[in-house]
């Protein structure tokens, strides 16, 4: 991100100008000159495949056997209730030990957790309460992951690309979703979960590799533990270390009002989100008659959004990032209101795929943002706590709206959640704080 913008060069709405026809170009220059980032990505958009076939099968197979939107609450629940308990000391861990190990053991142990459920579905139907577990500790090493990947970024890429190279990570990434979900639903029609699930192991395998192949030094040994000396720490005291950096995260959190306040309203734009992760395997089986795979087209349309908005920001150089945060709210409103009124399933998966442009806009300013107004050793857990807090009322979201939805069926939470998303978009639009927010440092007044 450049801190000096050429005003005379923005559109008259302020927000960007265009790299021109030679992005592509750029991008294919970038891999050759930075080949961490080209194996970085590589690793990603393969296991983004993988992760798609397996989010559709699993979500397919639970609404199979509990006929319960409750069921599929149960599943996302249990997954942040990890990120609650697990995600800030995951967090400190990824500022405190060697990022590409972490980044490659969690890859590993999700690669054998998933060959274990594609053998037991193999011989015989995966139980709902295994899959329950599976997913559970499929999610903490995710966790794990997640953390020292939002570190290693600034580390290996200039500041000055480093909004472009989260947009095209995130673009890159939605098209290996889009493959995933349709070949997801397809493969768990046609040939069954167990095949479906052995391809996300094969993707985590070669995720694993990739990453291992990055020739990578942490840039950042803490300068904590320069302090604290070679000798390692006991059990007591590592665990006293990071505790230490989880409250030094903390204290940052709490003194920066801009961080804050997003995180405020990406809580609530998570609530308004909880009918669209919980309800569409109802919305497709019962308003429109389908399966599986018309629950892959629509992941698709979702991926296929993500995918144009992260393209679009991967091209263009954004300055007033606070003003696309708010869009972006606004985007997914009416996205959500589409989906609830939608009359045949070819409107729900457009829907679906605005609501991808609308996520994008929000998740990808903010992503950045952090990784730039946080000092590079803390990034891990400022990262990790920041969602930790903003996914603190998922459970609670979840079940209400699961439990709602099997009262009164699946359109009216997908309104209430769209007047919500649109009271996030009005009140980031209205808020100075937030709309005057800027990659260029006078504007975020540093």
């Amino acid at each position: 991100m450049a801190q000096r913008q050429d005003r005379s060069k923005l559109t008259k709405h302020g927000c960007f100008r265009s790299r021109g026809a030679g992005h592509v170009l750029a991008t294919i220059d970038l891999f050759r000159r930075n080949p961490n980032i080209a194996k970085l990505v590589l690793a990603e958009t393969i296991s983004y495949v993988g992760d798609s076939i397996f989010d559709i099968v699993i979500l397919w197979e639970i609404y199979e056997q509990t006929r319960s939107t409750f069921g599929t609450a149960a599943l996302m629940i249990g997954e942040v209730v990890a990120q609650l308990t697990l995600g800030p000391i995951l967090g400190a861990v990824a500022d405190r030990f060697d990022r590409k190990m972490i980044m490659q053991v969690s890859a590993i142990v999700q690669m054998l957790l998933t060959a274990l459920m594609a053998l037991w579905s193999f011989w015989d139907d995966l139980p709902v309460w295994a899959i329950y577990v599976f997913s559970f500790t499929l999610s903490v090493f995710q966790l794990a992951y997640s953390p020292a990947r939002s570190a290693i970024l600034p580390e290996i890429t200039d500041p000055n690309i480093l909004l472009r190279v989260n947009a095209l990570c995130n673009s890159l990434g939605q098209v290996a979703s889009v493959v995933g979900a349709s070949i997801g639903g397809i493969l768990a029609v046609e040939v069954g979960n167990a095949l479906a699930i052995a391809v996300d192991s094969a993707t985590f395998a070669a995720a694993a590799f990739l990453i291992g192949q990055m020739q990578y030094q942490s840039l950042r040994i803490s300068s904590e533990m320069a302090t604290e000396g070679s000798k390692k720490p006991g059990k007591l005291a590592l665990l006293s270390y990071l505790l230490r950096d989880m409250r030094k995260s903390l204290g940052f959190l709490l003194g920066n009002v801009i961080i804050l306040h997003i995180i405020v309203l990406g809580t609530v734009s998570n609530i308004a989100l909880a009918p669209i992760n919980v309800l569409v395997p109802m919305l497709m089986a019962d308003s429109f008659g389908g399966d599986a795979r018309h629950l892959g087209f629509f992941e698709s349309g979702v991926g296929l959004g993500m995918f144009l908005a992260g393209s679009s920001m991967s091209m263009v150089k954004l300055t007033r990032i606070g003003v696309v945060f708010a869009m972006g709210f606004c985007i997914q409103a009416v996205a959500l209101g589409l989906i609830a009124l939608a009359s045949v399933a070819w409107l729900a998966v457009f829907g679906g795929m605005l609501l991808g442009v609308g996520f994008v806009a929000t998740i990808v300013p903010f992503g950045t943002l952090v990784q730039t107004l946080v000092p590079v050793e803390m990034v891990g857990r400022v990262r990790a706590i920041s969602s930790t807090l903003s996914s603190a009322i998922i459970p609670i979201s979840y079940f209400c709206f699961a439990v709602l939805g099997d009262m009164v069926g699946s359109k009216l939470p997908l309104l209430m959640g769209a007047v919500l998303m649109a009271s996030c978009g009005a009140i980031a639009l209205c808020a100075h704080t937030i709309r005057a927010v800027s990659l260029d440092h006078n504007v975020l007044g540093l």
